[in-house]
């Protein structure tokens, strides 16, 4: 559910992981702050209203968090970065929606 908090992965001091739901129906044009960095294209062709966008970051990192979307059938087709980097999905075999992705 949206706003749920949880570890993804926790060893003390080694890897302390954490990842918030901020989104179960996204899709591209409803929120600025989930747009940003995104291809609108790849959102179009995979998020019709029912993508999951997280928010992960690291205790030990503090400041730096990635959004990741979700699409239904996929999985990670793309990760932004709040440091500017973006890496998306360029291709798979198994879904026609992944014919002809946007190059990055």
């Amino acid at each position: 559910m949206v706003g749920d908090v949880y570890l993804e992965e926790f060893s003390l001091g080694n890897a302390e992981d954490v990842t918030e739901i901020l989104s179960t129906t996204y899709s591209y044009g409803h929120d600025p702050v989930l747009d940003e960095g995104v291809p609108r294209v790849l959102a179009q062709r995979f998020c019709a209203g029912n993508c999951v966008v997280t928010k992960n970051y690291s205790l030990l990192e503090p400041g730096l968090f990635a959004r990741k979307y979700y699409a239904r059938g996929v999985g990670t087709i793309l990760e932004v970065e709040n440091t500017g980097e973006v890496v998306q999905l360029v291709s798979c075999n198994f879904d026609s929606r992944c014919a002809n992705l946007p190059t990055p």
